[in-house]
């Protein structure tokens, strides 16, 4: 039999591997090929097919860091063995025979690189198949100690371990885990929240008994209360004193239709469209029916929205004001402010607007030119109006007397030329005289109206309401309130309620 401490390059029998594919591990250079061929030219057709499906800097990153982990492993190995005083003939990065150019002697062995890079090994005298190899060797592997083997054969995964720790510390010092602050943006209707008047661009400062959480702490506080629990919730605006934060006592509701408990908030958005990847799932960046779709220059994979139209000049197009950075997250000024791009959107609705981005891969800021969308109504198609589902505490709703399960059967208001403006559920089509103006009610398209009325009217804003309760109607006069202007109350399933945030 050859002895392996005379032909320490035969690689008959190895250590460990960190890989389960022992039949190629230990090939000799002029049967390999003859031997394992096949194999060779599936694990080559595989990797042509996942290069063609994945980026290939992707793929080229998923096998350095397999090599570094393999490295990392078969290190721990090796440097056990030598300190046992094993004698280690071969320390192998990948499998098969070495890369041309990637393998040399140092000492009594062999450093190498081969060309499959599922694995490694490290490769000592009297540690294999043989009973007989390496017996009269002082420094073969099975002559050590008990304790000893047990070192080298447990030191690959100890590496891993301690490798693994000292590079969660690195990141953690480093640049550490991007984790959204708790943010508040979409309240859903009738929600606890809504209830509240929780706004949009509310930072919780406390829930429950977490101080400054994050989302995930906020999500936790809220998923672990039991029913009838009621949590703390301290919120408001961004760089507030403390003194001006709003106290509240929350209690997360648990009917039948809800998954879990929830107080019916949302986190923001981001201000970058999908990323390239997303390609495959969409042909576009934006919904392919909305404004956006309509844009020119179009949008792009990776867009990141930078800036618009100037609400203060609505028709100059020329003029596109920036976004300001966030103040809700100080520690990273890159990150433009999500709600200032909302409040602008509303803001410049029913007009053509620029949006201004940075294409991802070229770095270019273009101006891109988005018309404007409307609300599409099938002609002679009108919904009726709903019962009343919910009421914001201390709302003008509230304040007038407004109840759940009123229906609003008429809505009046005044403009600035001293018309009459009624919104009447039975009228079915506009009428007009010089004094008043009469419309359908249209649900849908009343938050809209008035919010529109609400901003061009001047001095007191008074809404009359006509309500049907039961058998009777009552006349309610209603103050406009827009400290909920801008706020993202959107109507969500199972429930699909609709708000007037003013009212």
């Amino acid at each position: 039999m050859e002895n392996f401490h005379d032909n320490p390059d035969h690689d008959n029998t190895n250590s460990d591997s960190f890989s389960p594919l022992d039949s190629i591990k230990s090939p000799t250079n002029d049967s390999w090929v003859r031997r394992h061929g096949p194999l060779l030219v599936v694990l080559v057709a595989a990797f042509a097919y996942f290069m063609t499906q994945l980026n290939a800097l992707s793929v080229i990153m998923v096998v350095v860091g397999i090599s570094l982990l393999v490295f990392v492993h078969e290190l721990g190995h090796f440097l056990v063995a030598k300190w046992c005083d094993v004698h280690v003939q071969t320390f192998s990065i990948g499998l098969g025979p070495a890369i041309p150019g990637c393998s040399f002697r140092w000492g009594e062995t062999t450093y190498k690189i081969g060309f499959i890079p599922l694995g490694g090994y490290v490769k000592m005298v009297g540690e294999g198949a043989d009973e007989s190899d390496g017996n009269d060797d002082p420094r073969s592997f099975k002559n050590k100690s008990v304790g000893q083997r047990m070192a080298i054969i447990s030191a690959g995964v100890t590496m891993n371990i301690i490798f693994g720790f000292a590079c969660f510390v690195y990141v953690y010092m480093t640049r550490g885990e991007k984790r959204p602050p708790a943010v508040i943006d979409t309240t859903e209707v009738g929600s606890v929240a809504w209830q509240n008047g929780i706004h949009s661009g509310d930072v919780v400062r406390q829930i429950g008994s977490k101080r400054d959480p994050y989302w995930e702490d906020f999500l936790f506080q809220v998923m672990n209360s039991v029913k009838g629990e009621k949590l703390d919730l301290v919120l408001g605006p961004p760089n507030v004193p403390e003194q001006n934060l709003r106290h509240l006592k929350v209690e997360p509701q648990h009917k039948d239709q809800d998954a879990k408990p929830i107080v019916g908030v949302n986190y923001p958005q981001d201000l970058k469209l999908y990323p390239e990847r997303f390609k495959k799932e969409t042909p576009l960046p934006v919904r392919n029916e909305s404004a956006a779709a309509e844009a020119q220059p179009p949008f792009e994979f990776g867009d990141e929205i930078i800036g618009t139209t100037d609400p203060a000049e609505p028709d100059n197009l020329n003029k596109v004001l920036p976004l300001p950075p966030d103040p809700r997250t100080p520690d990273d000024p890159e990150h433009l402010d999500y709600f200032e791009f909302y409040k602008r959107l509303r803001l410049l609705a029913g007009k053509p607007m620029i949006i201004q981005v940075r294409r991802e891969k070229t770095a270019q800021v273009e101006n891109l030119k988005v018309p404007p969308e409307f609300h599409y109504s099938i002609p002679g198609l009108r919904m009726e109006m709903g019962e009343v589902v919910a009421l914001r505490f201390d709302s003008p709703a509230e304040k007038a007397g407004v109840e759940v399960h009123d229906i609003i059967e008429q809505v009046v208001v005044t403009d600035d030329q001293n018309r009459t403006i009624r919104y009447t559920a039975a009228q079915s089509r506009k009428a007009a005289s010089g004094t008043s103006l009469d419309e359908a009610l249209d649900p849908p398209k009343l938050p809209y109206q008035l919010s529109k009325w609400a901003a061009a009217k001047s001095g007191p804003r008074k809404v009359d309401l006509v309500v049907r309760r039961g058998n009777s109607t009552q006349e309610l006069t209603l103050d406009w309130d827009d400290r909920w202007k801008f706020n993202h109350e959107v109507p969500m399933p199972p429930r699909w309620s609709t708000s007037i945030p003013g009212l």
